[in-house]
């Protein structure tokens, strides 16, 4: 009986085990979401960990992610100027040296030979060097050797000998003159015996000293990164007679080599793989004349700042459709709708559709970026004459009480009937008002009476001082419309920056499927909400730099 009990233990055991692991499998195998349920974690199957290709997810999404690194903004490289240069390369006629009296002599009973040295200050550039000598008394074979070469072996038979070239692969710096004379042969009683005086080495000394001028000037490696061409600039001053070759180098690299015409400007191509980024040398050199190089200038064109782009995908399913106007719109009237591609410094209605926030001023500005404002402070106030509106046709605070403000009940002193609404019923209360410029300019914005057909001349009609609207035609047309979409209302499409953190400007301009975004601060992070800028399928980012960025990453989340 006790056996018994023990394998009944025993197998229920086991079947409990197998229960248990059947359970264990079939929770593992569970989709997360139910998995998450079925075990009570609130946070398990909140996110999707990607979109793939930009399908549909859940939020807290990263739709896009890049890291940027180093941006470069192209800068204007200043012309470098090279002081004035004069060189010369000057040729003359000189005594290399004059040496002593050689006496010579060979017999039976003695043999003699004199050895001299000379030197030569400048090997390489002396040319046309003769030996000259007298010899009045001569008898014999005379031979000279100059550093162990002969040069002369001949029997003089005049006092005055005639000059004797030297080969200048013979010169060097320190140099030996042998003379001897021949033997007698069989006349053993007698003797060949030469005295020689007056001897000198002449030719012809060229100064290099002068013949090359050195300059520099330095590239920032900023500077060097944004050149695209770089050109010489320089003026040859010079007599045109013996006028040589004038060279010009960079660096080492021959730019120029010419007889130039003398006193005319000269325009020459650098390539940018000539330069250095730091130290950088310009000379000037010549085989012959002389030159004054003046008015020497190096000019650089720099490159253009060059924006990246990148693109990202959005699955239709996260957005609704809409009816979007598509014509009879027009940019720059004040319809109620936005065109496509109209910018929202040229459209009222483009400045609102960007954003509710915006200001907008009703006269063009003298900076056409400043007319559709993200935000407006004292410094800024002036630039619009007819005042800063938002979309309700309040004033930003900062200009409240201005000539302009149309809600302050007031008209300041010197303020035009045409700029303020107050000025013009202050003017006179039967005036009528217009609170958009009419398409026949700021004149008629305040108008003493309405003709026929004036209305239409106001986009939205005049009111008296009363505020009442003026029953007339308007002159707004109908149009057409299309379907578009938007993201839906349960998500929100967010761009995050992430900046290296060097406490720096970061500036740039972002342009997200068309719409323009600024970034201007020194912080190191920025982010903005582009749900109105998103769109099903095909989306764009394009990053402009405005100052150098150091760019840790990009993310476009869904939350």
């Amino acid at each position: 009986m006790k056996k018994r009990g023990q394998l009944k233990g025993s197998s229920a055991g086991t079947l409990v085990g197998i229960i248990t692991l059947i359970i264990i499998f079939y929770i593992i195998f569970l989709p997360p979401a139910d998995r998450a349920k079925l075990l009570g974690d609130n946070t398990g199957g909140a996110t999707s960990t990607t979109i793939a290709g930009g399908g549909i997810g859940l939020k807290n999404t990263i739709i896009f992610s890049k890291s940027i690194g180093r941006l470069d903004v192209s800068q204007e490289v200043a012309d470098k100027t090279i002081p004035n240069s004069y060189i010369s390369q000057k040729t003359t006629a000189a005594e290399i040296a004059i040496l002593p009296p050689v006496n010579v002599k060979n017999s039976v009973f003695e043999k003699k030979s004199r050895n001299v040295t000379f030197a030569v200050q400048d090997p390489e550039n002396t040319d046309n060097v003769f030996l000259t000598f007298t010899a009045p008394q001569r008898k014999g074979v005379l031979n000279i050797k100059l550093n162990g070469v002969s040069i002369f072996d001949y029997e003089l038979t005049k006092t005055n000998t005639d000059p004797i070239r030297i080969d200048k692969a013979l010169l060097r710096s320190s140099n030996l003159l042998e003379f001897s004379v021949s033997g007698v042969g069989y006349a053993f009683w007698d003797s060949n015996e030469y005295n020689i005086e007056d001897i000198k080495i002449m030719g012809d000394i060229t100064d290099i000293s002068k013949q090359k001028s050195k300059n520099m000037f330095t590239l920032t490696e900023g500077e060097y990164a944004n050149i695209d061409k770089a050109t010489l600039k320089f003026i040859p001053y010079c007599t045109g007679i013996n006028s040589g070759v004038l060279y010009v180098s960079i660096n080492n690299k021959n730019v120029f080599s010419s007889v130039p015409v003398c006193n005319d400007p000269y325009f020459i191509p650098i390539s940018p793989r000539t330069l250095n980024a730091g130290d950088n040398n310009v000379i000037f050199s010549t085989d012959a004349g002389s030159y004054s190089i003046e008015q020497t200038v190096i000019n650089f064109e720099t490159k253009q700042t060059k924006s990246i782009v990148y693109y990202f995908e959005m699955d239709r399913q996260l957005f609704t459709g809409f009816e979007q106007v598509v014509s009879e719109a027009k940019c720059g009237e004040i319809d109620g709708y936005c065109p496509k591609n109209c910018n929202e410094n040229l459209d009222k209605d483009c400045c609102f559709a960007q954003s509710k926030d915006n200001y907008w001023c009703d006269m063009e500005t003298s900076d056409a970026d400043d007319r559709c404002a993200a935000a407006i402070d004292t410094s800024i106030c002036g630039r619009c004459a007819t005042g800063y509106e938002n979309s309700k046709g309040e004033p930003p605070t900062a200009c409240k009480g201005l000539c302009g403000d149309d809600t302050d009940k007031n008209c300041p002193t010197g303020c035009s009937k045409y700029y303020d609404k107050d000025c013009c019923f202050s003017d006179n209360e039967e005036n009528y008002w217009c609170d958009d410029v009419p398409v026949t300019g700021i004149i008629s914005v305040c108008r003493a009476s309405l003709f026929s057909g004036e209305c239409a001349k106001c986009p939205y009609g005049y009111k008296d001082s009363t505020s009442k609207a003026v029953k007339c035609d308007t002159g707004l047309s109908p149009v057409s419309v299309e379907e578009g979409s938007v993201l839906n209302k349960d998500y929100n499409a967010v761009i995050y920056i992430t900046f290296v953190d060097d406490n720096q400007a970061k500036q740039a301009d972002l342009n997200i499927n068309g719409h323009m975004l600024r970034i201007d601060q020194d912080k190191a992070y920025f982010s903005r909400d582009i749900s109105d800028w998103v769109q099903p399928d095909n989306n764009y980012i394009e990053i402009f730099p405005l100052t150098t960025l150091n760019i840790v990453k990009v993310e476009i989340r869904l939350e």
